[in-house]
């Protein structure tokens, strides 16, 4: 019930409230094993979130980082710490990071995975870690991919105008 409350102020975007409840339920006692554990990991996810939207990536890899210790086999913890990871310019850890979030996690169904994670995500973040290594040719395959997806999606648009403008460059 509190993680609810603190998804609401993270909707609305007040990060203060919305962090001030997820540790509120952090320090639940149950907090380990209620829903199986989801409720956990899905706080943890959230307070990440609120870090990330509050351009802290330190905090929000530390909580992307202690959600896989406590299970790695959801999605959205890695592909959050990999966009942490681009926004403190470590491009090649960012890479990686996806290609482990791929790699080791599995299909829930369960209300703690995203919709993105399992369709364009990974193609969205490789997409923009490829354009910030100058790597343009793989920048334009995830592009592409992702745009499958998102055809209308303005940023990857122009990500993909860009990619293609260096590919003419470099030719």
């Amino acid at each position: 019930m509190w993680s609810l409350l603190g998804r609401e102020y993270l909707v609305n975007k007040d990060y203060n409230k919305a962090l001030e409840v997820f540790f509120e339920t952090l320090r639940k006692e149950d907090i380990e094993t209620a829903d199986e554990g989801r409720v956990l990991i899905q706080t943890l996810y959230f307070i990440a979130l609120c870090y990330y939207d509050l351009a802290n990536y330190e905090e929000c890899a530390w909580y992307c980082q202690e959600f896989l210790r406590v299970n790695n086999t959801y999605r959205e913890p890695y592909f959050l710490l990999a966009r942490a990871y681009n926004e403190m310019k470590l491009y090649t850890l960012a890479e990686a990071t996806v290609e482990a979030g791929i790699k080791y996690s599995t299909y829930k169904k369960d209300w703690v995975e995203t919709a993105t994670s399992w369709s364009y995500e990974a193609e969205t973040i490789l997409g923009a870690v490829y354009l910030n290594l100058d790597r343009y040719s793989e920048a334009r395959a995830a592009l592409v991919k992702a745009l499958h997806y998102s055809p209308d999606n303005v940023i990857l648009l122009k990500q993909y105008a860009y990619t293609l403008e260096k590919l003419m460059e470099e030719r």
